[in-house]
């Protein structure tokens, strides 16, 4: 039986993976019984001290190889490097080269369809199109910054 304190099903983690399954997905705890014999007072009882407490623990474990000083680096398909965030947590949009890369430096490769996929935005026809466009909005945002500072 699941207390604040310890599990009953962390011992069987394909059921406690379909138990919490269920739960996030909004079944009742009287639909798990049914379909699995897991008493309903059990089901709720998991997902009010246990569920929350899980998930959390998933979160810690995925974050444990994060790095608040990494940089966002943009790697475009013809090589340019844009500079996305600093560990300040500004967008720079800055171009840099392969030598201002630091060891810590996440990088996002952009990498197209080939052939290109059909766009359904009308004013788009070609990944250079869309590139154009990105790139002048940007432009668009950089100019009223300029103008807010």
């Amino acid at each position: 039986m699941c207390s604040k304190k310890r599990c009953s099903y962390a011992e069987k983690p394909e059921v406690l993976q379909i138990l919490n399954e269920l739960l996030e997905n909004g079944a009742s705890a009287k639909k798990i019984e049914d379909a699995s014999g897991i008493p309903h007072s059990q089901a709720h009882r998991h997902k009010k001290h246990c569920l929350i407490r899980f998930r959390s623990q998933e979160i810690r474990k995925r974050n444990e190889g994060f790095n608040p000083n990494q940089r966002l680096v943009t790697q475009w398909p013809d090589g340019r490097l844009i500079l996305q965030a600093d560990p300040a947590g500004l967008h720079t949009g800055e171009e840099i080269t392969l030598a201002d890369l630091e060891e810590s430096d996440l990088i996002l490769e952009v990498r197209f369809e080939d052939p290109p996929a059909i766009f359904k935005n009308p004013r788009i026809h070609s990944p250079e199109r869309a590139r154009d466009l990105a790139e002048r909005e940007n432009a668009e945002r950089d100019t009223a910054k300029h103008f807010l500072n």
